[in-house]
């Protein structure tokens, strides 16, 4: 299975389908974004719809190829093709919109928060439980998280790795509408014609604008008093995709997974 992607009057999808996996995304399939998102530059497309098969949006990462990673330049590319992906989506100046049915969990929920808004069904599930994993998560895509949501509800989350449903999420703010999940695919592209509609120049501005909001969250203290880059957090992310607590931890979660 794979990440596909289609252009129909001006609206993209890229449907991610691997619906058995519930949509876990493998390193191949994060590889793609990036391609797939220049093809939409050269389509002129005005609206990107993403979304997952089967009913549900995306587990994540696949944790059974990252528990097999054995080295760091393995770990390093397996974490630059995630971030690679998610930037890809997030840099990508015309409107997107997540379409969450079912689990929008890790690397799931990071694509989520890089599209522009998220219509959620009813029985949409929000979580980022890197913490629980021992995985650290990228500054982005904190800075982002804490923008919609705001500083404390992001560290809650984010501390805790604890699943939020949908009306959690949009009573945080984190998903802009809620819909029955019958009516989520048609509302959703409803909304998408009646934003393809809107200047195409005037979006990517507003964009950058709250590209350049969203990331320029003050840093804290102590990590100012360091010399911490965004190559060194490449390399911790890395380093912890490789740590023994997470592999073992990995492994429970697939042993679990299976029996059911």
């Amino acid at each position: 299975m794979s990440i596909s992607l289609t252009i129909e009057d001006d609206i993209a999808t890229l449907l991610i389908n691997r619906g058995e996996q519930k949509n876990a995304i493998s390193l191949a399939m994060w590889h793609s974004i990036p391609d797939h998102v220049e093809r939409i530059v050269a389509a002129k497309a005005k609206v990107l719809v993403v979304r997952g098969a089967a009913h549900t949006f995306s587990a994540g990462a696949d944790l059974s190829e990252i528990a097999n990673l054995t080295n760091l330049k393995d770990a390093m590319n397996y974490w630059i093709a995630i971030r690679s992906g998610v930037e890809a989506i997030a840099e990508l100046t015309t409107t997107t919109i997540a379409l969450i049915e079912g689990h929008c969990i890790g690397g799931g929920c990071l694509i989520a928060l890089a599209c522009d808004l998220r219509m959620a069904a009813s029985n949409a599930q929000f979580a980022l439980p890197e913490v629980k994993l021992g995985i650290v998560c990228d500054s982005t895509s904190v800075a982002r998280l804490a923008h919609l949501i705001g500083g404390a509800a992001a560290k809650e989350m984010l501390l805790s790795g604890d699943v939020k449903n949908a009306e959690q999420a949009f009573r945080l703010g984190l998903v802009n509408e809620i819909v029955l999940e019958d009516r989520l695919v048609s509302r959703t592209y409803q909304l998408a014609r009646v934003l393809a509609r809107n200047n195409g120049e005037a979006i990517a501005r507003l964009k950058r604008q709250f590209h350049n909001l969203s990331l320029g969250i003050t840093p804290s203290p102590i990590a100012s008093a360091g010399t911490f880059s965004a190559e060194e957090e490449d390399g911790q992310i890395a380093e912890s995709f490789l740590a023994p607590a997470v592999k073992e931890k990995i492994k429970q979660i697939i042993g679990v997974t299976r029996r059911f």
